[in-house]
């Protein structure tokens, strides 16, 4: 931090100021790293405590429908209604019974067909790196914006391999029963490296075939994103 207070125009400080912006962002990845894998550990060391490795009838024709091994699907006794996948090298998905219940058996097989799309593309590593990423980079406005547009992107192409085996209207069915029950699930989401099926209103649109919200950029977002990247390099190059 030192050489953040050493004089201005003087060039041979130039490689000092580098270093420690290249240090700073190095601490700040590897705390964002840390924190967002600490929350998943925590996170899933919960869902193991309760899971059943046995499935429902229900659950397990669905299973043997979409041709998933058995052993990457748990089952967790739990009221609220979601399905999710996790893990990093190894994805599982995780199905609640509260899920099955509200969910006819083919909206079943569209949920469990979007989870499945995420485990075999390693998302939940993906939303990792792409996390840290955003929080390495917080200082500019377009990081964030960046970093849900790339979410956003991972549900739409599992939206797509759900609708391959189901159809859209069926995908569309088990999106509309979750848009009544509450979004404490995705809060937790959120802080986690865990991809779930959730809805948005992203996803909506695009199912009724409006993707402008996804394609657009904020322009204020990435003119105040250029002017910060400018005025880091006129303060280390100074």
């Amino acid at each position: 931090m030192l050489c953040l207070m050493l004089p201005l125009y003087h060039p041979e400080y130039v490689t000092l100021k580098l270093l420690a912006v290249i240090t700073l962002l190095a601490v700040n990845t590897l705390m964002a790293f840390f924190l967002q894998l600490w929350r998943t550990i925590q996170f899933t060391r919960r869902m193991f405590y309760f899971a059943s490795v046995k499935l429902p009838s229900r659950v397990q024709t669905v299973v043997d429908e979409l041709e998933i091994d058995s052993s990457r699907v748990i089952f967790l006794p739990t009221e609220e209604p979601f399905a999710l996948c996790f893990g990093f090298f190894k994805p599982r998905i995780c199905l609640s019974m509260g899920l099955m219940d509200l969910l006819s058996q083919e909206q079943l097989k569209a949920a469990l067909s979007h989870e499945e799309y995420h485990r075999r593309q390693f998302d939940p590593l993906r939303i990792l790196i792409g996390s840290v990423l955003s929080r390495t980079f917080f200082f500019l406005p377009i990081s964030q914006r960046l970093y849900d547009r790339f979410t956003t992107d991972l549900e739409m192409k599992a939206d797509q391999y759900a609708i391959q085996q189901v159809g859209k209207a069926v995908l569309a069915g088990a999106l509309h029963r979750l848009l009544t029950m509450p979004p404490s699930t995705a809060a937790l989401l959120s802080k986690t490296a865990v991809v779930g099926f959730t809805v948005s209103s992203e996803r909506v649109a695009a199912l009724l075939g409006d993707r402008s919200s996804l394609d657009q950029l904020s322009f204020q977002s990435t003119f105040c994103s250029l002017a910060v990247l400018i005025s880091l390099g006129v303060f280390i190059l100074v």
